[in-house]
């Protein structure tokens, strides 16, 4: 990318940044106990791909063959396994995926479910075509709720529904990709050419044998903690995100310890809820003075409608920077796919700030998996390459209320391709 279109893109996200940071604030009965039931009597009515749907797109050669994906994915629920389902045994895949598809009425991801004896436990979300190099969008430990109106119509918002009109998303990535960006295109030509070759010789299990990966993975030791894991602070995607960053690292606030998921002796005294049904906790907003703090720091509700709960991102360092004793967050500049793994690595979480248009919406992310192919050419060629690289997020329930899931889940880099995010590094005063 030359300076001036380099310039002119960070003009744009600069100017659109003036309004950001999720203006709608989640919907608390959409993620409560009381319509658990209902939720999951929705998670059954799962609309699979049939054979024939999926065979109309085998002469597409920009569409991946949905059984390689199937095989990949198959690989990728045994590595991800420990982290997102450790308390499921004999898991295994649906024979066909749910398409999502583009506004061209192609695929664009096959979600695949994981099953536990029969029950739907959690989705590997498989790139359906072929622009980055490699398989693996998203897993996720829940299941999104189908019965939602496009909820197999692509959107930036993804795996949230986004807006639809006339059948189509009315949401459109970026148009200008990054040098970084532009690399990544043309390393999943390289890539897909070789899959292809392969492909055309062997069958898909060999295929995907072929293609021999291993991770490499890290999460930052204070979120080793399956309690915080499942707690979250319901509010505007600001101070919610901060608010869990907090006590991630300091159990009181204000001389008040602030219990976590299963510490049922403290369940009354912040009046946090505990789902059962869905084995997780969070604090009502206006309940918690760490929220009710951290929100004023952050100006919400200062705005206007709809902007009332958004946070600037000067706003949000402020909040940081006087309430966390030890801490202060910097960054906020650049597009670099690899920034956020880079400061996980070396133990400092980040805050994302991803575009799910029409909002700009807060994530922390604190864990990172890496993965490296090795391709095999003759007896002698061996060639070496870091293909995906995921992080572990988690977010205060715009993105997955629906699904009445607070669990973290892991998120390709790949897969923010095009879309507009910064990335806000947590460190030491």
């Amino acid at each position: 990318m030359n300076l001036k279109k380099h310039l002119f893109l960070w003009g744009a996200l600069l100017g659109t940044l003036s309004f950001i940071g999720c203006a709608k604030d989640p919907i608390t009965e959409n993620i409560s106990p009381s319509n658990s039931g209902e939720i999951k009597k929705e998670l059954t009515k799962i609309p699979y791909a049939n054979k024939g749907i999926l065979e109309q797109f085998s002469s597409n050669k920009e569409i991946v063959n949905y059984k390689l994906s199937r095989e990949m994915a198959l690989f990728d629920l045994k590595d991800f396994q420990e982290e997102l389902y450790k308390d499921r045994e004999d898991l295994t895949l649906s024979e066909f995926p749910v398409i999502v598809y583009d506004n061209d009425s192609n695929p664009k991801y096959y979600e695949f479910i994981v099953l536990n004896n029969g029950k739907a436990v959690g989705t590997i979300t498989s790139f359906a075509k072929k622009e980055v190099p490699g398989f693996t969008a998203y897993v996720f430990p829940f299941v999104r709720n189908y019965s939602e109106e496009n909820a197999t119509k692509y959107s930036e918002a993804y795996p949230n529904t986004g807006v639809i009109e006339n059948g189509n998303s009315n949401i459109t990535a970026r148009k200008t990709l990054s040098e970084e960006e532009l690399k990544i295109r043309e390393e999943a030509k390289v890539f897909w050419e070789e899959i292809d070759t392969s492909d055309s010789e062997t069958n898909d299990s060999s295929t995907a044998a072929f293609v021999r990966a291993w991770n490499e993975e890290y999460i930052i030791p204070e979120f080793r903690n399956d309690a915080l894991l499942r707690t979250r602070w319901i509010g505007a995607c600001g101070p919610a995100a901060l608010a869990w960053l907090y006590r991630a690292y300091y159990p009181t606030y204000k001389g008040t310890y602030y219990p976590l998921h299963s510490e049922t002796l403290y369940d009354k005294l912040l009046q946090f809820w505990i789902d059962y049904d869905f084995n997780v906790s969070a604090y009502y907003k206006e309940i918690s003075p760490l929220y009710v703090d951290l929100a004023e720091k952050c100006r919400v509700g200062y705005g206007m409608d709809p902007f009332k709960n958004a946070t600037l991102p000067k706003d949000l360092k402020t909040a940081v920077y006087d309430i966390f004793p030890n801490h202060k967050l910097e960054g906020g500049f650049g597009l670099s796919i690899g920034e956020a793994r880079r400061s996980i690595e070396n133990n400092n979480p980040v805050v994302l700030l991803i575009n799910i248009w029409p909002d700009y919406h807060y994530v922390i992310a604190f864990g990172t998996k890496n993965r490296y192919n090795t391709y095999n050419f003759g007896l002698f060629k061996v060639r070496k390459v870091h293909t995906d690289s995921w992080v572990l997020v988690t977010d205060n329930g715009t993105t997955t209320r629906k699904y009445n899931n607070l669990l973290p889940y892991y998120m390709n880099t790949h897969a923010i391709l095009g879309k507009d995010f910064v990335t806000y590094t947590l460190t030491q005063k």
